[in-house]
C-alpha cells in the first residue's frame, strides 16, 4: 500500500498505482479490516481527489459501516456526469 501511495505522491496520474491502492483497500475490507481499508481510501482521495472509483468504493465501505455515503456519491457523480442514470 505504501508503494502505491508513494508512486501517487510522485505522479497522481499513475492509474496503475491507484488501481493497486484500491485493490489493496478492497482486499482489506473483505478480510474484515475496515479501519485499514478506510485509511487506504482516505489516502487515495487525499492524493487524487478526483478519482470516481475511490469515491464509490469508499462510499460502499461507509454504507457497510452504517454511515451515509451520499456526499461521496454526489461528488463521484459530479466528476462523471455522463454515467448518471
Amino acid at each position: 500500500m505504501q508503494a502505491f501511495a508513494g508512486a501517487l505522491n510522485l505522479d497522481g496520474d499513475l492509474a496503475m498505482a491507484m488501481d493497486g491502492l484500491l485493490a489493496a483497500a478492497e482486499t482489506l475490507a473483505a478480510a474484515g479490516h475496515a479501519d485499514l481499508a478506510e485509511g487506504c481510501y482516505c489516502r487515495a482521495l487525499a492524493l487524487t481527489p478526483s478519482t470516481p472509483a475511490a469515491l464509490v468504493k469508499a462510499s460502499a465501505l461507509m454504507l457497510v459501516q452504517g454511515v451515509d455515503p451520499s456526499k461521496l456519491l454526489r461528488r463521484a457523480a459530479l466528476l462523471q456526469p455522463e454515467r448518471q442514470a
